[in-house]
């Protein structure tokens, strides 16, 4: 058997990345960024999925605005809550939304999961290192950078 790619969701304005299919397979969350730069503001959308490839835009579910530079949406393994990263702070930090399981509107306000307002804590990807994130019934795990410095004074007599 071989594997045929097949467009399921494209827009002519947009980039669309980082697509992850619901626990159910029903759904698709991803990140919608206007511009072409990794480090523009960007939405997190949910949509349903059609094999055929037929959804429009008006049937595109928000989770975020695009105030902020939201990315890595990942479903909870029961597939009613997407956690994500976002700068809507100041600061790169882990969010989540819950969603209702049949509509997968957001329910509520984003959750601050953990907040990284350490300058020596960067949750953010570094040359060809990636961020990733992955999210389990009881956990989430991902990769997250720790950098430190000494400053050194020479002593003159």
């Amino acid at each position: 058997a071989s594997f045929v790619p097949i467009t399921i969701l494209q827009h002519a304005e947009c980039n669309l990345s980082d697509a992850r299919f619901s626990p159910d397979e029903r759904w698709i969350v991803l990140v919608v960024q206007v511009e072409n730069n990794i480090s523009a503001p960007s939405r997190i959308i949910i949509a349903p999925y059609r094999e055929d490839g037929s959804l429009e835009e008006k049937e595109w579910i928000a989770i975020t605005d695009e105030s902020a530079l939201n990315n890595n949406p990942r479903w909870s393994p029961d597939g009613g809550m997407i956690c994500f990263t976002s700068d809507r702070d100041g600061y790169r930090c882990l969010w989540a939304q819950r969603v209702d399981l049949k509509t997968r509107k957001p329910v509520g306000d984003p959750l601050a999961i953990y907040h990284f307002h350490r300058a020596g804590l960067l949750m953010q990807r570094f040359g060809p290192e990636l961020l990733a994130i992955a999210a389990a019934r009881d956990k989430i795990v991902f990769n997250l950078r720790e950098s430190t410095g000494n400053i050194w004074m020479p002593r003159y007599p």
